[in-house]
């Protein structure tokens, strides 16, 4: 990455050699069908044809041709960021001392709607997963079809993988959203004093295994320059060793798997809830959330883990001890002893917002019991994001059943709800101002007050007294979940110090607003945007963060702008009828080929376009047709 894209990219390489990437594609990449192997060889193939047309966009020539094997790596290598490793590395790294992230708000939004919650006896499923919109984890709409007609499926693939990852065939979809089980342990090792290469387990010393990596970076023009890097590695945890000033630390983690594509691709093909659920059984994928529905009218809730066996005498959280062997994790519990399955709840419907998996729906009664569930340490039962509260009460509808206008309204909600995050801060900011009315310093502070104390709590395009908040309090509300220390800390110490926190936020945006748009109250429309980065087209948004339509945004002082950058972005409503006919509709924030690549303003207007799922109605909406030379390893 370093040696096309420059420095910045350098400790992506350097992650590749310490996790030993290449060891893990090596332990699974021939357990993998041929036609996965085929489907990998092909995506190489495209990649090949497309830089042999564009050479001039080929940042590194002599890196084609791409083989499966390199496509399985890419695969491989970023499953285990899904589970907070980046952050432990990133700590490490800055010389912190490493924390664990559990859970986070930032994320997704995903529901099922069973026929008896439905008016018409129909079932739905909405599937958004927020990506960024740009670079590797955006999303990329494709619809995939084999010749023998076993593979019929829609939805979303990231940059390198070549397989939905979320979406439908006829007869049954999913969505995914992160869950944040604790999948990654930290181990102080017990370091032989003055030694830098061995260390103490049971009262035995052991050395440090070394491998050495070549990191090549681009400087500028044709200049280069290669670094030779040493990565160490504990035999007895089986797992990397990062140095730091304080101590070394072995790094326990969920290593990536390549058969994660042969599950993904099963699941296309599956036709049934009993066949999906014999796929996700498999455990190749380490952690995931999942809503799932059918066209005979199932709808199912999934907390996946892939949990370590670890010892019931040892606390996991935190860092710990590395000088015994009593705490190291050696394989996995099974499916059944580490996830959590709700299937077809008699309250008529299942969510998912990055919340845990206890409440799923309304009611303790058709939840899932938590009583049993206190040993994985990994769940929390306290932890949930407004999309997740909103959804909830959306889809309950007071107990009434639901049209399909509810819906999709229930999709494109823009309330936050009371008891999220956002609602706590912007209390906080309210009952500090009229406790201390004398700490409102002038005009100005008190219209701050009146706009937060009549904003609806709305998010629409229209609304006037939306910006203020959402730009100050946003940024603070979207960490409210984390359960790391530090940035925890950061919303609690907001809480608790609204006037050192968050009236220097409002008062900031405010004077920002004032310099910009000459107002307080500006249009939200004006103020949230997003920009089309190949078309230059600037449309103005309503949503805003964990909200049912959410936008996450970075503010831009100069412009008085938030530009949005994540959230929202390929979402698709998905229903079958009581016959179980398929209906599909679906949108995109830029859209789905260079030709039709300007697709905001529909986005911004929440209007989403049919999927088509048979031919000729494919290839008669069809902007682009290729054919794909095969690639010698196919």
């Amino acid at each position: 990455m370093a040696e096309a894209l420059g420095a910045e990219l350098a400790p992506v390489d350097w992650m590749f050699h310490l996790m030993r990437t290449t060891d893990a594609l090596d332990n699974t990449f021939d357990l993998l069908s041929k036609p996965v192997q085929k489907m990998l060889a092909g995506y190489a193939a495209g990649m090949n044809h497309y830089a042999a047309l564009h050479p001039d966009r080929a940042l590194l020539p002599d890196l084609f041709p791409f083989t499966s094997r390199d496509i399985a790596a890419g695969i491989v290598f970023r499953a285990p960021f899904f589970t907070g490793l980046d952050v432990v590395i990133k700590d490490l790294m800055d010389k912190k001392v490493p924390t664990v992230i559990q859970h986070e708000t930032r994320g997704s939004s995903a529901f099922a709607v069973g026929p008896d919650k439905t008016e018409d006896g129909s079932t739905h499923l909405l599937i958004n997963s927020h990506q960024p919109w740009d670079g590797p984890l955006s999303w990329y709409e494709a619809h995939l079809m084999t010749t023998d007609g076993k593979l019929n499926i829609t939805g979303g693939l990231l940059w390198g993988c070549p397989f939905v990852l979320h979406g439908h065939n006829k007869d049954l979809g999913w969505a995914i959203t992160v869950n944040m089980p604790d999948l990654v342990d930290v181990f102080k090792l017990d370091m032989v004093k003055g030694s830098s290469t061995k260390f103490v387990v049971d009262g035995e010393r052991h050395s440090l295994q070394f491998r050495e990596g070549m990191i090549r970076v681009n400087l500028f023009g044709p200049f280069r320059w290669n670094s030779k890097q040493s990565f160490l590695w504990s035999g007895v945890h089986n797992c990397p060793v990062i140095p730091s000033p304080h101590g070394y630390y072995a790094i326990k983690f969920v290593p990536g798997d390549a058969r994660l594509g042969e599950l993904f691709y099963d699941m296309g093909k599956a036709s049934t809830l009993e066949e999906w659920n014999s796929i996700i059984k498999r455990q190749h994928i380490s952690s995931m959330n999942w809503i799932y529905a059918d066209k005979k009218g199932n709808i199912q809730y999934t907390y996946n883990a892939k949990m370590p066996k670890r010892s019931p005498k040892w606390d996991y959280h935190g860092v710990i001890a590395g000088n015994t062997s009593e705490n190291i994790w050696l394989g996995w519990d099974q499916f059944e002893g580490s996830s959590l399955v709700l299937t077809n709840p008699k309250s008529g419907f299942v969510v998912s917002a990055n919340s845990d998996p206890f409440r799923a729906t309304h009611g303790t009664e058709h939840n899932l019991d938590n009583s049993g569930y206190n040993h994985f340490r990994h769940i929390s039962d306290e932890f949930q994001t407004g999309r997740a509260l909103r959804s909830v009460q959306l889809l309950h509808n007071n107990g009434k059943k639901l049209s399909e206008a509810d819906i999709e309204a229930a999709k494109n909600d823009d309330e936050i709800h009371p008891d999220s995050d956002f609602s706590r801060l912007l209390n906080a900011a309210i009952n500090f101002a009229e406790d201390f009315p004398t700490e409102l310093k002038n005009n100005t502070d008190r219209e701050i007050l009146r706009i937060l104390k009549t904003w609806d709590r709305k998010m629409s395009r229209d609304n006037k007294l939306a910006p203020l908040p959402i730009m100050a309090l946003g940024p603070l509300a979207r960490i409210g979940g984390l359960f790391a220390t530090g940035m925890k800390k950061k919303f609690d110490n907001a809480l608790e110090k609204p006037d050192k926190v968050l009236w220097p936020a409002l008062r900031n945006i405010g004077r920002t607003l004032m310099k910009t748009h000459g107002a307080l109250e500006v249009r939200l429309s004006d103020v949230l945007r997003a920009i089309n980065p190949v078309t230059g087209t600037n449309v103005g948004l309503g949503g805003g963060p964990d909200v049912m339509r959410c936008v996450y945004f970075k503010v831009n002082h100069t412009t008085g702008q938030g530009v949005g950058h994540q959230g929202d972005s390929l979402y698709m409503l998905v229903k079958w009828d009581k016959e179980g006919n398929l209906v599909s509709r679906a949108t995109h924030q830029y859209g789905v080929s260079p030709k039709r690549f300007d697709n905001l303003p529909d986005f911004a207007d929440l209007k989403l376009r049919p999927v088509h799922m048979h031919e000729p109605t494919i290839s008669q909406h069809a902007s682009d047709v290729y054919t794909v030379p095969p690639n010698q390893d196919q």
